[in-house]
């Protein structure tokens, strides 16, 4: 089979033994550069994980690996808005939580809490990622201050969690986590406007 990487052709064989030698050829690659991988084209088939269980499953017929890739700008653009598609789904969501939790919370309630931080904490990864870059937006200092106060609120919820304070719960989400999560929002938006491309625009 035949990796293409950036212009370069290596041949490996259909042997399971190669797919850690492939897997480390991209990342050998794409190490120094200012590419980013998006994803592997695999005889025509796109994907965009899992990419050994996909090979070893079909090591036997793969004829070519494409490795597609994006320049930091495509990255960035990538990375906010995947943050701006979240937001505009999560922060209705956050009202309604917040009205559970102040009526009657739920085993669902609870759940749905769950959902929440876990995207906030992907919200926060998002950004210390970005912070790693030569590129950031001219809005950086921004996102840094509302990930710190961010930081701090998820702290004051842990504390509402542990002692299963419901209305606790329900005022950090209204009065402090909701409002930072909308000025994220507006920033994320300003910055696809400034430096990047909307998909799917009609």
């Amino acid at each position: 089979m035949q990796l293409n990487i950036l212009g370069s052709n290596y041949e490996f064989t259909n042997e399971l033994s190669s797919i850690d030698l492939v897997l480390n050829k991209i990342v050998e690659n794409l190490d120094g550069t200012d590419f980013y991988l998006s994803h592997l084209l695999i005889d025509g088939v796109e994907l965009f994980s899992d990419f050994d269980s996909y090979i070893a499953e079909y090591i036997e017929y793969i004829q070519e690996i494409r490795v597609e890739v994006l320049t930091i700008k495509e990255f960035l653009n990538e990375i906010f808005s995947s943050a701006e598609e979240y937001l505009l789904r999560a922060l209705p969501e956050v009202e309604i939580l917040t009205n559970e939790f102040y009526q009657n919370s739920s085993g669902h309630t609870w759940e749905k809490l769950q959902l929440l931080l876990e995207g906030l904490q992907w919200l926060n990864q998002m950004i210390l990622t970005v912070d790693q870059e030569k590129l950031k937006p001219d809005n950086w200092n921004q996102y840094i201050e509302y990930s710190a106060k961010l930081a701090v609120e998820l702290k004051n919820l842990e504390e509402g969690i542990i002692n299963q304070d419901n209305i606790l719960i329900a005022d950090i989400i209204q009065y402090e986590i909701n409002p930072l999560m909308c000025n994220l929002k507006d920033e994320i938006t300003s910055t696809i406007d400034a430096i990047g491309v909307r998909k799917n625009i009609t």
